[in-house]
């Protein structure tokens, strides 16, 4: 296509793009009617339009019965032409999970709003946390247990670290001056120790590290199981 204002142009054609985000996807959008206008069969322009409406009508801030009646009809009409696709040999089934989806989308929306506000960055986010620090933690032959292994001892320095939180905050929250033998709970050390709070510290492996106030003077470990002993 030639240059237009407000409209890319993929000089290396869309097959180049190694990343889909949001953008680039609205950006093809809005030239796929006019690349394929003329070069394929109508009956393929009316399966392509049909599924860019649904795209846009979904993105509305807004929606009233007309609203979403439009996506409906609009998945109705790619239905009821998707087998020109098949016939074509472009593909062989439309099994797919995003296509699939879209037929929740009116259904969806009536009791919980707007999709403007849902995103996949919460996912993503999770994929990278339970997914691809795991595989990279293990030595990628047989990581499935490996991967596993490492998620558990992450859950085990978080709680770890939730204890070693609260018990910080309990000691420098005390009065000073009580007994160095008074302790108001069990497993709480004494006001001697308080002296010298044992903090928990993770480093960029996630691993979790004790310091001391006084790192000449006392020294910590934190055992396989994760209970903390001062030397």
């Amino acid at each position: 296509m030639h240059a237009h204002t407000g409209l890319r142009h993929f000089k290396k054609a869309i097959s180049a793009v190694l990343q889909w985000t949001g953008t680039e996807h609205k950006e093809i959008h809005h030239i796929f009617m006019g690349v394929l206008a003329g070069a394929v069969n109508v009956q393929v322009l009316i399966v392509v339009k049909s599924l860019i409406d649904v795209i846009y009508c979904a993105q509305f801030q807004s929606h009233t019965t007309g609203t979403l009646d439009a996506p409906q009809y609009s998945l109705d009409t790619f239905h009821t032409n998707q087998s020109i696709l098949v016939t074509l040999g472009i593909r062989e089934q439309f099994n797919v999970p995003k296509i699939h989806s879209l037929q929740h989308y009116v259904s969806a929306i009536q009791p919980l709003g707007s999709a403007d506000g849902f995103n996949t960055e919460a996912p993503e986010r999770l994929h990278i946390c339970f997914a691809k620090k795991a595989y990279r933690s293990s030595n990628k032959h047989d990581y499935t247990s490996q991967m596993t292994a490492w998620l558990q001892r992450q859950g085990a320095f978080a709680l770890r670290q939730s204890y070693l939180d609260w018990l910080n905050h309990k000691l420098n929250s005390e009065p000073e001056g009580e007994d160095d033998d008074a302790s108001d709970e069990e497993g709480v050390p004494t006001t001697a120790q308080q002296r010298h709070t044992v903090a928990a510290k993770k480093n960029d492996c996630g691993r979790l590290s004790c310091v001391d106030e006084d790192p000449h003077e006392y020294r910590c470990t934190i055992s396989a199981s994760g209970s903390v002993a001062v030397l």
